[in-house]
């Protein structure tokens, strides 16, 4: 599809394209000499930045993603998400009374991204709006890192069961799971999870080398953060 200029539609194909980018972009990058001392993975990415560490095979983090994506597509249309401009704390007091809504990801410490359902998450938007805030849906049709997505879990567990990671060959930084590290990944079935949520921040300050180092974000577009 891609090799043909078709457009990427519904949340398999998507999710399916955007590691196959990830992991093309590494490749690439790879071959003119450029080698991370050390990889972070956001969300879904956590199974593109596995790959790269050496945890999992290309195959398998395919694997993952399409199972991922296969169990989430029944579910297209009953979730969203949206990026807002408020910390998490504003973000937190601003969901107080939609107990369906999550804050589901820690993106920076001015911004957050909230998942649950869609007309909830609209009235959300037009209430930062009103308040001169900044708030705009994220181009998905589900809501990750929400509640609703527990119970997908078990299945893909048990579907991935199988599969057998490796000692990374380089560190891994998890959004996810704070304590993931250097050592062995243990959970591609769970990773990335579905219903937990992600801290970029936590990632970005818990790197190992103090001062500024450049990072290289592998993404089709630039969601996570406004500026």
């Amino acid at each position: 599809m891609i090799a043909e200029g078709k457009e990427l539609v519904g949340i398999e194909q998507i999710q399916l394209g955007l590691i196959g980018m990830q992991l093309a972009l590494t490749a690439l990058w790879r071959s003119y000499g450029v080698q991370p001392d050390l990889v972070i993975g956001h969300s879904m990415g956590e199974v593109a930045a596995a790959v790269v560490a050496g945890a999992l095979t290309p195959a398998q983090g395919l694997r993952v993603t399409a199972t991922r994506a296969r169990l989430m597509a029944p579910l297209s249309g009953q979730g969203a998400m949206a990026l807002l401009e408020l910390d998490a704390a504003e973000t937190q007091a601003l969901i107080a009374d939609y107990p369906q809504v999550s804050l589901g990801i820690y993106a920076s410490p001015r911004q957050t991204a909230i998942a649950g359902p869609p007309q909830q998450i609209d009235a959300l938007i037009e209430t930062v709006r009103q308040r001169n805030g900044y708030g705009t849906r994220v181009s998905i049709e589900v809501a990750p890192h929400n509640a609703a997505m527990d119970p997908l879990q078990p299945q893909m567990r048990c579907e991935l069961a199988d599969l057998t990671p490796r000692q990374p060959t380089i560190p891994i930084i998890s959004t996810t799971y704070p304590d993931l590290g250097a050592g062995p990944v243990s959970g591609p079935s769970s990773m990335p999870s579905t219903g937990r949520p992600t801290c970029a921040t936590r990632s970005t300050s818990s790197r190992p080398s103090p001062g500024p180092v450049p990072i290289t974000t592998c993404s089709s577009r630039s969601a996570r953060t406004r500026c």
